[in-house]
C-alpha cells in the first residue's frame, strides 16, 4: 500500500526494518500472525514550540470492524472520533491476500507443465 510521503517518513522512522503482520512479537517473546487484521497507524502532530512531529500510534481491527469504521472517519474528522491527527493503513488483510493470490497465479504462469505429444510415438 502507497502511503504520503509524510506518512511514509513517520513509518519509516517508527519502523526502520519494516512491518510484518504475520510476526508481531510480544514483549514475553511469542510471534503472532495478525495477517488477518487490519493495522492502522495513527499520526499525533504535537507542537514542540516552533516545530511540530508527527507521533505514530498503530491499533488493530478486525475486517468487519474496519468496515464499520471507515466510514465513521469519512463522515465526520478523524480527530473528533479518535482524538489523532491523521491515519493511514499500514496493513490491508485484503489486499495483501489479493496480492498474494496475483504471485501464485504468475508463479504457476511461468511454470509451463510439460506438454506430451499426442497419439502413438513414431515406431523404429
Amino acid at each position: 500500500m502507497k502511503l504520503s510521503q509524510r506518512h511514509q517518513e513517520t513509518f519509516d522512522e517508527a519502523y526502520p526494518e519494516g512491518y510484518d503482520a504475520s510476526k508481531i512479537v510480544l514483549t514475553d517473546g511469542s510471534v503472532v500472525d495478525e495477517s488477518d487484521i487490519f493495522h492502522i497507524m495513527y499520526i499525533d502532530i504535537v507542537k514542540d514550540g516552533e516545530r511540530t512531529r508527527d507521533v505514530p500510534c498503530v491499533q488493530k481491527y478486525s475486517v468487519q470492524d474496519w468496515k464499520k469504521t471507515k466510514p465513521i472517519f469519512e463522515v465526520h474528522a478523524i480527530k473528533a472520533v479518535t482524538g489523532h491527527s491523521e491515519y493511514c493503513i499500514i496493513h490491508d488483510p485484503i489486499e495483501a491476500k489479493a496480492e498474494k493470490a496475483r504471485a501464485e497465479r504468475e508463479a504457476k504462469a511461468k511454470v509451463k507443465p510439460e506438454v506430451k505429444p499426442k497419439g502413438r510415438p513414431p515406431q523404429k
